[in-house]
Order: structure tokens, then C-alpha cells, then sequence
């Protein structure tokens, strides 16, 4: 049918409590949905005493030629029904059909706009022979002649008609719109022709300025007093903020620089889901300490929790008020020999007769940290021993297969150098030797073992056939 023409509906309706409503309308959707023109029967019918067969007609005056779905809507002020008949209403344009024109005449110049801020457009248009409607957009291809399928939508429901000339409308810019300059394109079509036009100034969107009440930020709720944990195990970490956008990048770090140290490690990243941006949130994790790479001489062991939210333009940073101590036994770092520990002695001997004093080796270690949940307990002494078979007499007597060459005292949490003349041990059979660090209580009894990892000491094997 034509534009202009009448169309008839007949349609069948019933509702017997009330004297419901019916209204008509039109719609033109696209493949994925989206509206394209929409149009409302300004009669109302009621549904009393029309009977099973009510009828109307509807002329449709300024409806852009194109397919329409027929929408029925009932409604008694409760309930609602609608009924639908897809692309039954086809307005074809008049023969002699005009296409529609439109010139952009502001912005006239650059105009600069936050996003989340609004432009001002002005136009022309004219359209003899229908209603058109008019899109406008924001185009970031700055030289086509032509739409390229990237703009981004500011409307698509602008009539053509009562606008007459000089035309003008204000138009909000997406939060969302990526920094940069944009021009102004605006595309007018009544169904069957279309034409573009762009204004001659260029829009530069520029990063929204920070709001003071709308300023980012982030709190620790907990760990809110000092606490004491052993190496490996989580961290509990209790944070509130609000408006972090969401997915920004959040981390925790585990830093004793505040104190004195040099240590400043990422924690293993948690999973970190923000609601919806801005919201504020309440958020719990447990950070691993399983893998920490935490320097075995890393002083003090005291370290503050901090949380860092990379906002992109801002970084949000808050410090935990409880200190934590991150508990770590005896360690061996390493050994060193220093020397030739069988210079000078010819094969077979039941043991070496070294007797130079030049000859050592060096042992690196780290006592048992001191926290402050720890500071009364006693702590262990310490022996080194050179064991072949890697056990530890079970009456701490010597013999030429085990070998005392150390026993040590320390303060909690020290990193030690300690220097061992052959002499010490020279009372040994030749071979590889487990170097063990024994923890006794201060009664005798052996608390814990600790051994040099990957690594055997070799004693007098230099000069072996």
C-alpha cells in the first residue's frame, strides 16, 4: 500500500470483567532486533460491546515506506495481552519519490567534550515526500566519504517533519566512547533513499575529569591487628572500596620497606570479580603464600599487606594496619669449600692427614625467624654435622662417618656467615657427605633436621684411583 493510504484492521477481542483498551501500532525491527521505526494509532478502541468482529481503519500519514510488523495491545489498567503479525503491513513510497537531503551546520568548529558530556548539532533537512527519520553519530574515520560501519549511535529516531529549518538537538556522549577525535555524521533515509552529510568541526572526546565524590578508593577492614603465619600458609585480606571500575586491575603486595627492608613481592594474583562499576563492594580473599618467592635472607620478616587498584589514569593504593610475620624455619643457603681438602695426601689412608687450616668451608644460613607470637618460646641450638649416610647418631656421639663441625648461636630471624677450618672435621673417612643442621631443644632432644639441598660436601676425594 501506499504511503498515505488507509489500512484496514479487523480483529476479534474479549475481556469479561472489564472494558479493556485496544490500541494499534507499527514496527519495523531489524535482523538482530533493533528498532527502526515505530509508529502509534492515535485511536483508542474499547473492547465493550464491540462484539467478536471490530474493525478500523488507520491512515497511515508520514510512514516511511518499508516492512512493518502489526502490533494488537489490550489492556485493562491490570492485566496486559499483546498479538503480533510479522511484516504483514508493506508501505511502498509514492512513484515520484524525493530523496531526502540533510547539511550539518554545527559544530562549525573542534569542539573538545568529556565523555559522559553532550555536543549540540544543528541541521538542515528536507524531505518533499515523507516523514524521514535521521540518525547521528559519532564517525572515528575522519576521511571516508562514505559510513564505514564503525560510528557509533547518538540517536536513530529523529523525525524529518515539524523540524523545518535550522534544526537543533543535544545529544549526551557514552561514558564508554574511547578517547579521540570524532566527527559528526548524520544519515537521513525515508525507506527507500538515504544520504549522509558530516559538519565541518571535529569533536575531541576527552577522559571524564575525576568528580571529589565520585573519587576512587580502597580500605583494608582486615588483617586489622599483627599476626604471625608460617610460610605457605594463606593470608585472609578483607577489602572495601567504591567506585573501582570494574575489571581494573587489582593486586596485593607484600612489602617490608616501611620497616627498614628491601623485600617488595607481588602475591599470587587472586580472582577479583567487581560487581558492576562504581558499586561499592565488600570483597574477601585468601592469598597463597604456597610459592612465595621470599628471599631466604629477605630482613625483617615483618612485612605490610598493601592492595593496589590500576585504575589506567589513577593508581588506589591502602596499607593493612596489621603487620604480618611470615614465620620461616632454619634454612641452609649454601656451602662453599674452600681449598683442596686432599692436597697432599697419597691413597689409601684410613683418613685424610690434612693439616693445613687454610682449607674451610663456608656455610650460609638463616635461623629461625622471631616473631612477636614467638618471642618467648625458647629457641633450639643448632649443630652442623657431615654425615655420610645423612642421619644423625642417635647419641650425638662422633665417629668417622659423622662428624660435628659446628655448633652455633643465633638470634631470631639472622642471616650467618660462619667459616669452618678443616681441623674441625679432619677426624673423617673420605666420601660425599650430607651437611645437616640439628635443632635440639635445650634439654638434648632433636627437634628438627635440617638438610643442604641438592648438594653433597665432598671430603678428600680429589686424589682418588
Amino acid at each position: 500500500m501506499q504511503a498515505g493510504s488507509a489500512l484496514f484492521i479487523s480483529w476479534e477481542d474479549e475481556d469479561t470483567d472489564d472494558n479493556a483498551t485496544v490500541t494499534f501500532g507499527l514496527v519495523a525491527s531489524a535482523q538482530d532486533g533493533t528498532v527502526l521505526a515505530e509508529y502509534a494509532m492515535d485511536s483508542m478502541f474499547s473492547e465493550d460491546p464491540d462484539g467478536s468482529a471490530d474493525v478500523a481503519y488507520w491512515p497511515l500519514d508520514h510512514v516511511i515506506p518499508g516492512t512493518y510488523d502489526l502490533v494488537g495491545t489490550i489492556d485493562d489498567g491490570k492485566l496486559m495481552g499483546t498479538d503480533r503479525v510479522d511484516g504483514v503491513v508493506v508501505v511502498l513510497p509514492a512513484p515520484d519519490n524525493d530523496a531526502p537531503q540533510i547539511e550539518l551546520t554545527a559544530p562549525g568548529a573542534d569542539v573538545a567534550v568529556e565523555a559522559g558530556g553532550s555536543i549540540t548539532i544543528q541541521w538542515i533537512d528536507s524531505d518533499a515526500n515523507d516523514n524521514a527519520l535521521i540518525a547521528f553519530m559519532l564517525d572515528p574515520t575522519l576521511s571516508a566519504p562514505e559510513l564505514s560501519g564503525d560510528e557509533i549511535v547518538l540517536t536513530s529516531s529523529v523525525a524529518e517533519d515539524e523540524d523545518g529549518a535550522g534544526d537543533v538537538i543535544t545529544l549526551g556522549i557514552p561514558e564508554d566512547v574511547a578517547v579521540g577525535a570524532y566527527r559528526v555524521a548524520a544519515l537521513i533515509s525515508d525507506g527507500m533513499a538515504q544520504s549522509v552529510a558530516f559538519a565541518p568541526g571535529l569533536v575531541q572526546v576527552e577522559a571524564p575529569s575525576l568528580r571529589i565524590d565520585l573519587l576512587p578508593s580502597i580500605e583494608f577492614i582486615a588483617p586489622a591487628d599483627d599476626i604471625t603465619i608460617h610460610l605457605g600458609e594463606p593470608i585472609f585480606a578483607r577489602t572495601v572500596g567504591e567506585h573501582i571500575p570494574q575489571g581494573s586491575a587489582i593486586r596485593f603486595i607484600l612489602s617490608n620497606e616501611l620497616d627498614g627492608g628491601e623485600v617488595r613481592i607481588d602475591l599470587p594474583q587472586p580472582i577479583v570479580e567487581l560487581d558492576r562499576a562504581g558499586l561499592p563492594f565488600d570483597m574477601e580473599v585468601f592469598l597463597d603464600t604456597k610459592d612465595l618467592p621470599l628471599p631466604a635472607d629477605a630482613l625483617p620478616r615483618t612485612f605490610a599487606l598493601e592492595v593496589e587498584a590500576d585504575l589506567g589514569s589513577i593508581l588506589v593504593r591502602a596499607t593493612a594496619p596489621g603487620r604480618i610475620c611470615i614465620w620461616k624455619e632454619l634454612e641452609i643457603v649454601g656451602a662453599d669449600v674452600l681449598g683442596d681438602l686432599c692436597q697432599m695426601m697419597e691413597y689409601p689412608v684410613p683418613y685424610p692427614s690434612h693439616e693445613s687450616i687454610d682449607d674451610a668451608i663456608i656455610i650460609d644460613w638463616v635461623a629461625p625467624d622471631g616473631c612477636p607470637e614467638t618471642e618467648s618460646v625458647p629457641l633450639p641450638e643448632v649443630e652442623f654435622w657431615l654425615s655420610k649416610d645423612g642421619a644423625i647418631p642417635a647419641d650425638g656421639d662422633e665417629d668417622l662417618e659423622h662428624q660435628l663441625i659446628l655448633k652455633a648461636d643465633f638470634e631470631p630471624g639472622e642471616a650467618v656467615e660462619e667459616l669452618v677450618s678443616f681441623s674441625e672435621f679432619s677426624e673423617i673417612r673420605p666420601g660425599f657427605y650430607e651437611l645437616i643442621a640439628v635443632l635440639r631443644s635445650p634439654d638434648g632432644e632433636v627437634e628438627g633436621l635440617v638438610y643442604l639441598e641438592d648438594s653433597l660436601i665432598d671430603v678428600c676425594t680429589a686424589r682418588r684411583e
